[in-house]
């Protein structure tokens, strides 16, 4: 589907853009917000999104269901999938970083790949010393995340 303004010509000047990371506001596209309210205890509720005519709120919101079909005809909710799928990748490979050097500084095999060594290359691991050898064991670590489901976002 393609959506044209009424006045669009050459002269209509450039809409200004302002992204930040889920809100995207535009002279030519109005404005979502996530819809926040608390509970008797204070706690946050994140309930769908208040629906916005240009710049002024027009009293409509949308459930956390109703938001989602929102992002999918947006075409916004497998950027954000993949974007949280990068960040989520890094953040990861981080922490397994630590683990795996916390582990190589405790001389702790506890992912067993002593015993993976020893039943795969038994000539390899006759000749090693692996109490010694296990500190200078090195780790390639790529951590690939594949979101295949999403709940809502707000």
């Amino acid at each position: 589907m393609k959506i044209t303004p009424k006045n669009s010509s050459k002269n209509i000047s450039k809409s200004l853009l302002f992204i930040e990371k889920f809100i995207t506001f535009s002279k030519m596209v109005s404005m979502t917000t996530p819809y926040v309210a608390t509970d008797n205890k204070n706690k946050l509720i994140i309930g769908g999104v208040k629906l916005f005519n240009g710049d002024k709120y027009t009293g409509i919101s949308l459930s956390e269901e109703k938001s989602s079909l929102l992002l999918l005809l947006m075409n916004r909710l497998e950027k954000m999938s993949q974007m949280a799928s990068n960040e989520l990748s890094t953040v990861l490979a981080k922490q397994l970083e630590f683990v795996i050097n916390s582990l190589l500084k405790a001389n702790c095999d506890s992912l067993g790949i002593g015993r993976k060594l020893s039943i795969y290359y038994p000539e390899i691991w006759k000749k090693i010393d692996w109490e010694k050898e296990y500190r200078n064991v090195q780790f390639d670590i790529m951590v690939k995340v594949n979101i295949e489901k999403t709940g809502s976002v707000f």
